[in-house]
């Protein structure tokens, strides 16, 4: 739709007079003024503080003011930069002091104000400390916390409550296939996480404003929808959260549509075009400048309703920028509204943008605003959308290790469809429940289940996961500097260059050859779960713990998206040492997700001394328990493992009890790895059986603050005093151990800036 105008000449070209119902023409993208530029030093600046974190501000500054010395004309540009690195650093030095930094739990009663409600009913919250009552000074300085919601309580945002936390350091479980979660958390703006202790008294309830009160009615006008329904229509039009049982956010991250499914800029959009054609149709005599302010507040209205979140706020500043110019009569470039978004929100919390949610929502407008010269029509979107899953592949590479395979094509199918059609059908039926026309809730609710059951068809005939390299630091940074020359016009050989340089950086390791084997161990708090590869089998020792009655487990939220990102399809088998519910736990999971796989231990084939069995030129044997009905029952009855190709050699101990240990230590040859018996627990690794093995690496699987002191220091220095070299998946986060570099580890905790730990060494001696 065409936006009216009409066009008056002058000596020195043509400009636009608003008519009707119209936004100006665009200038060349590329063109800046000293004033654009000056915005990009400052924005330069922003991203060098949040890539480098503020210790590093002193070396950037003074090397940013060197080019000023050389050339004076660079001057502003340079001050600009180091202005916006300074400033950013010293936000985020502020937000870093205020973060807990105890690894163990500390305890304090606060009064706090309820910021945020996570699912329904209530899992988890984010909470604002307005007093603590008691507590150590460390405790007291923490403002924001996240609480997890191990117990029923009615929270509401706005709500203040009286209540005893146990918090601990803003750390998270380190594990491939997912965002970072101290990054995440940080982002967030959780100087400390934790849960509710003891009772919990409702203080005077605050008003939560008259927005949170419409969302909140909003919300309720679809409850009477079953959950799978009222998952899809909260969560496109409101933004409102879902428990994964309701809406199955894994089936959309593997679809690559998770962005359709949260309140973004492709909703505001949608609503800005709706607001277009409504004012075209019902008012068709007034000019456009007449649209800015009521379009204006009904956007800002709707981004403040559905949560105000940082792809909402980049958006609604941009069309703002957009509203402006057309009340003024004056041009708008794409790229200023991006610009205004970045930084606006950089100068109110930097932090902010470190979420991975708004990195990948600006990356993608940038690639969409990048002058492409793709052409009109079908082809061009095509080409446009291709390029675009490739230049989106650098930075999912980072947060995630992988990107949807068929993102292209489910992305090209279901986004006319859900804009074209869904989200009007949407809105128009929920504007009826709310006049009480009752019909409308089933015609949702048919919809609802619709959207389900062609999901769940996609995610059938097309969800599969594509590996990806986990690239960080020089080699992200080169893959996406390629990735927008593939965007830049230019010679095609120059572009297919740039497409192949993308692929290469970000290409996953080949397979391994036969005779070896890699050895993972996850990192799932207190618990346990491995994964040995060959070169054509995959076996899963243990499947880590699990959460509360509501099935949750380990593997559901740390191993599967890890199993993803290395590129794992499919078992031969599970191999479970014993039916403690921190090695058992994810069972269910697990055979869900692989239904094919073999079982070994309780519920499974027989786990017991004597059975072999050899993998691609790698031999698997179990050395305990012996042969008895009660195999798999109890710590004593737990299955150990051992491996070897060739001269190298692994250790499974599961849970074993030192008496064992020391049964088992006269046939046992010196090992390359030992995954510690019992987490490192005082009752394991019995001195004859770490002289025995004496490995170059122990693991000791266990959480970080560990509810039993897990690995005990007489324990980590019986294993030190042999030459072994200890690592905590707790503290250092999934480990990987490779048979052709056997003097070797890699951690998944890799010491950036904003982690819990990031100078904790992998493996160290």
């Amino acid at each position: 739709m065409a936006w009216g105008g009409r066009r008056l000449r002058r000596a020195k070209g043509a400009h636009y007079a608003p008519g009707r119902l119209g936004s100006p023409p665009e200038e060349p993208w590329g063109r800046t003024d000293g004033l654009a530029k000056l915005t990009l030093a400052v924005l330069g600046g922003l991203g060098l503080a949040l890539s480098l974190g503020p210790a590093a501000m002193p070396g950037v500054l003074a090397l940013s003011l060197l080019p000023a010395l050389l050339r004076p004309r660079l001057a502003p540009y340079a001050l600009a930069l180091s202005a916006g690195a300074l400033l950013t650093a010293l936000s985020l030095h502020h937000s870093l002091e205020r973060r807990l930094t105890a690894a163990a739990y500390e305890e304090g009663e606060a009064i706090l104000a309820i910021t945020a409600v996570q699912g329904w009913p209530p899992q988890s919250a984010y909470a604002e400390v307005l007093a603590w009552r008691s507590g150590s000074s460390e405790l007291r300085r923490v403002r924001r916390a996240r609480l997890s919601l191990y117990a029923p309580l009615p929270l509401r945002e706005g709500a203040r409550w009286r209540m005893t936390l146990r918090l601990r350091a803003s750390k998270g479980a380190q594990n491939l296939g997912r965002p970072d979660p101290e990054r995440t958390l940080f982002a967030r703006g959780a100087d400390a996480v934790g849960y509710p202790k003891g009772p919990a008294w409702a203080l005077a309830r605050a008003d939560p404003g008259p927005l949170a009160r419409l969302r909140q009615y909003l919300q309720a006008a679809l409850r009477p929808l079953r959950p799978e329904a009222r998952a899809v229509f909260t969560a496109l039009l409101l933004g409102a959260a879902s428990p994964p049982e309701a809406l199955p956010w894994d089936r959309l991250a593997l679809l690559g549509v998770v962005h359709l499914f949260v309140v973004s800029g492709f909703h505001l959009g949608l609503v800005f075009v709706a607001l277009r054609v409504l004012f075209a149709l019902v008012t068709p005599g007034l000019p456009g400048r007449w649209l800015v302010l009521p379009a204006g507040l009904l956007l800002a209205s709707y981004a403040a309703v559905t949560g105000a979140g940082l792809p909402v706020q980049r958006a609604w500043l941009g069309a703002l920028l957009l509203l402006m110019a057309l009340g003024l009569g004056r041009t708008s470039r794409p790229g200023r509204g991006l610009a205004l978004a970045a930084l606006a929100l950089g100068a109110s919390a930097p932090e902010m943008l470190l979420a991975p949610g708004a990195a990948l929502s600006f990356f993608a407008v940038l690639v969409l605003l990048w002058p492409g010269g793709d052409g009109p029509g079908l082809r061009g979107l095509l080409a446009l959308q291709g390029r675009l899953s490739l230049a989106m592949a650098a930075p999912l590479a980072a947060f995630f290790g992988w990107m949807p395979a068929w993102g292209l094509v489910v992305n090209l199918f279901l986004g006319p469809l859900l804009g074209a059609f869904l989200l009007p059908l949407g809105f128009g039926l929920l504007a009826l429940v709310l006049l009480g026309f009752a019909p409308a809730l089933g015609a949702l609710q048919v919809l609802g289940d619709g959207v389900q059951g062609l999901l769940g068809f996609l995610a059938l005939l097309l969800g599969r996961a594509a590996p990806l390299a986990p690239v960080a630091g020089l080699p992200l940074a080169l893959a996406v500097l390629l990735a927008l020359v593939t965007l830049t016009p230019g010679p095609p050989v120059v572009r297919f260059s740039a497409a192949l340089g993308v692929m290469a950086l970000l290409w996953p390791a080949p397979g391994l050859p036969p005779g070896t084997f890699r050895f993972t161990v996850f990192d799932v708090g207190q618990g346990s779960v491995a994964l040995v590869e060959t070169s054509e089998h995959r076996l899963l020792v243990d499947t880590g713990p699990a959460w509360g009655d509501a099935g949750a487990s380990a593997f559901a939220a740390q191993v599967k998206p890890a199993l993803r990102a290395l590129g794992v399809s499919q078992l031969d088998g599970v191999l479970l040492t014993h039916e403690d519910r921190d090695h058992a736990g994810g069972l269910p999971a697990a055979q869900a997700l692989f239904p094919g796989a073999l079982l070994l231990g309780p519920g499974g084939e027989p786990c017991h001394r004597g059975r072999r069995w050899r993998w691609d030129g790698v031999n698997f044997a179990v050395l305990h328990p012996e042969p008895n009905p009660r195999a798999g029952q109890g710590n004593a009855q737990s299955c150990v493992l051992a491996i070897n190709a060739g001269a190298r050699r692994a250790l499974l101990l599961a849970d074993v009890p030192r008496f064992v240990e020391r049964r088992l230590a006269g046939e046992l040859p010196p090992q390359d790895l030992v995954l510690a018996a019992h987490h490192g627990s005082r009752g394991s690794s019995a001195r004859v059986l770490v002289q025995r093995t004496a490995p170059r690496f122990v693991i000791f699987s266990a959480g970080l603050p560990s509810p039993f002191s897990h690995p005990h220091d007489a324990v980590v220095a019986r294993w030190r005093s042999v030459g072994a070299r200890p690592v905590q998946t707790g503290a250092q986060g999934m480990v990987r151990w490779d048979s052709r570099w056997p003097g070797r580890v890699r951690c998944g905790r890799a010491g950036l800036w904003w982690q819990w730990r990031p100078s904790e060494d992998c493996g160290g001696p």
